[in-house]
């Protein structure tokens, strides 16, 4: 790979040689929809993106979860979220 292919000023080759470190974007592949909810990709499965999820009708995002997970540098994608049905959280915030 050369500093053209990266989109880099070719004028920078002599300076930046020992410098520039390149990492390639890994894929992480299509995140897995939770149970009772969808995920979206809509800026691709590469390093960095975002996957987002929703719950259907009745289920709502786990209290402690975030709807939104990222694609890691290794590979992976970070921890997803469950949906839970709306009486089981209510019922879980009566219980604390």
């Amino acid at each position: 790979m050369n500093f053209v292919e990266l989109g880099l000023e070719t004028d920078l080759y002599p300076y930046c040689l020992y410098v520039i470190h390149c990492i390639v974007a890994k894929d992480c592949g299509q995140p897995l929809p939770p149970q009772h909810g969808t995920v979206t990709t809509p800026y691709g499965t590469k390093f960095k993106a975002d996957a987002y999820y929703e719950c259907s009708s009745g289920f709502v995002i786990c209290k402690h979860c975030s709807s939104t997970i990222k694609c890691t540098s290794s590979g992976v994608w970070s921890d997803p979220p469950t949906c839970e049905g709306k009486l089981y959280q209510h019922y879980l915030c009566h219980l604390v």
